[in-house]
């Protein structure tokens, strides 16, 4: 199967019966509030992927002050041990550097 199968011909049939739906109730810009509809839709389908990935973000933007400002200043010429104390940093409070990547 393909990408044309699988996604885009359904999400253009849920378009079209949005569109229609609203069209047959005589609401105006019918084609417009169709794809705000789509747009929700997909949202909240795909809300809990975001939801991970949005608190592992905040807590890595909690954390990258700390490392620019004082590991950063520490171990300027060792790149090995700006590593390692990174590392250490993330571990400390509990952030998964690789947390909000979102892998196929």
């Amino acid at each position: 199967m393909n990408f044309d199968t699988l996604i885009i011909n359904p999400l253009t049939n849920i378009l079209v019966i949005a569109y229609y739906l609203l069209n047959l109730i005589h609401i105006p810009y019918a084609l417009g509030f169709s794809i705000i509809a789509l747009t929700v839709i997909v949202r909240l389908i795909l809300y809990p992927l975001m939801s991970s990935q949005l608190k592992a973000s905040k807590k890595n933007a909690g954390v990258k002050p700390r490392i620019c400002k004082n590991v950063k200043e520490k171990h300027k010429g060792d790149a090995k041990m700006l590593q390692q104390e990174t590392m250490r940093l993330y571990k400390e409070h509990g952030v998964n550097p690789a947390a909000g990547v979102f892998l196929f």
